[in-house]
């Protein structure tokens, strides 16, 4: 129990003071698709994982914040840190969009 509980703060240190003493570009290299994997193998795991179904709808959303990430960086020359609470309101958007007419 102790050692997992220390691997996994040991994992939690890593993600959030890795990136300080990196530069930009081994930041967008590795820590960004790092992240980004890891965020929807979470998502992939609670659907199949512990729901037990077989969706993959959330790849849409996914690939929704990912476009609003890539067209405000090359359009308008933001920084991913800068188009990614963007990116996060419009995949939100769009999940309530298309999610609320299916609940009853």
């Amino acid at each position: 129990m102790w050692r997992r509980m220390v691997i996994a703060l040991g994992a939690l240190a890593f993600v959030l003071l890795g990136p300080l003493g990196l530069s930009s570009y081994w930041q967008s290299v590795l820590f960004f698709p790092v992240g980004v994997f890891v965020l929807l193998a979470l998502g992939l795991n609670v659907v199949v994982g512990s729901a037990g179904l077989l969706d993959f709808g959330y790849v849409a959303f996914y690939a929704v914040g990912a476009y609003t990430t890539a067209v405000l960086g090359t359009t308008y020359g933001w920084t991913a840190w800068q188009a990614l609470p963007v990116a996060i309101l419009l995949a939100l958007a769009g999940g309530v969009g298309l999610g609320a007419p299916s609940l009853r």
